[in-house]
């Protein structure tokens, strides 16, 4: 009797810790998707919310940014794009905004702006980073040092999520158009460079042409020569997770 007994809690101790083991591992993968990005839609990951085509803002998320900021002090801030979201007790979302210091003679910038919004509808900042889009440009081209006049300048667009200068507009018509593989929606001119010419960094959705499932967030940096002629120079992906 004593020997059945021990077999039975034996095989109950063995299928528990088998059970947990289980369990364990299924936490670990969903950790480490959620850490690497390999699944955007689960619970804890950055979903890209921009599309081919439209990249501007809903009411609903105006008023969410518009109610986190009431609190906010010291800055003045100005939604321009909603860039992803994040699934946890309620919902995360990153903007691309202009950030303005509330001082004499302030400097106007691009931050990355996080809103969290709860359970029950209320709105507050949780984090304001400065986007350094420098990070992002020139990355398949390299300068001779004598031709750098000088260094990247904010373009803040007057109006939101357009390409504000007609001349750009136009250049980037005509240079997207003979680009293959990808597709881009542009968000902003967010950066100037005076060179040889002229480079801008232009902030964008990116989606490829073949694989709907590779898309996300871009900085394209594009060229115009003192002929007018112009081109891509470099493509950078961001990922959203750097500014979690």
């Amino acid at each position: 009797m004593k020997k059945k007994l021990f077999i039975l809690t034996l095989a109950v101790v063995l299928c528990l810790t088998i059970t947990a083991c289980g369990k364990e591992k299924e936490e670990e993968k969903e950790n480490e998707e959620v850490e690497t990005g390999e699944n955007i839609h689960m619970v804890g990951g950055w979903e890209t919310v921009l599309t081919d085509k439209q990249v501007g803002l809903e009411e609903a998320e105006i008023k969410i940014f518009n109610d986190a900021k009431e609190k906010y002090t010291g800055l003045k801030i100005e939604p321009v794009a909603l860039l992803g979201k994040q699934l946890v007790a309620g919902t995360n979302y990153m903007f691309l905004a202009k950030g303005t210091p509330v001082v004499q003679n302030p400097t106007t910038s691009y931050k990355i702006v996080v809103v969290y919004n709860d359970l029950q509808g209320k709105s507050s900042i949780t984090s304001v980073l400065d986007f350094d889009f420098s990070k992002y440009t020139n990355k398949n081209v390299d300068y001779n040092s004598n031709d750098v006049v000088g260094g990247w300048t904010v373009e803040a667009p007057g109006k939101l999520n357009v390409l504000d200068d007609e001349e750009v507009s136009s250049a980037w018509e005509k240079v997207t158009k003979t680009l293959t593989g990808m597709s881009y929606n542009p968000i902003a001119v967010v950066g100037k460079q005076l060179v040889s010419g002229t480079n801008y960094a232009v902030l964008c959705y990116g989606k490829a042409s073949t694989n709907g499932n590779t898309e996300g967030v871009y900085l394209l940096t594009l060229y115009k020569d003192l002929e007018g002629k112009e081109e891509i120079i470099s493509h950078a992906y961001i990922n959203l997770a750097d500014f979690n």
